[in-house]
């Protein structure tokens, strides 16, 4: 049994609280950084933080300081701008 199924069951038990909440909800996903965003779509980290600030950029988390983006997100952004191509006879 992984520490994770472990904490789960704990949470399920006990009620659960912030602490416990927290965690689990840390280990669904992670989010990812503007650095690995750019990296990802093939864009200056310089251009991200340009779309982000005009509203022009996908969705994104403000943690204090932070710049955080969820995966699915960023699936569904590069999704969103693909370019169909039609087949020619």
């Amino acid at each position: 049994m992984s520490k994770y199924s472990k904490r789960s069951r704990n949470h399920q038990q006990s009620g659960g609280d912030f602490e416990s909440n927290t965690e689990l909800l840390a280990t669904t996903f992670a989010m990812l950084t503007e650095v690995q965003v750019s990296e990802t779509i093939g864009v200056s980290l310089q251009t991200l933080r340009n779309w982000r600030c005009m509203g022009r950029c996908l969705p994104y988390h403000k943690i204090g300081r932070l710049v955080r983006y969820h995966p699915n997100d960023v699936a569904r952004f590069l999704e969103s701008s693909k370019v169909a191509v039609g087949v020619s006879q």
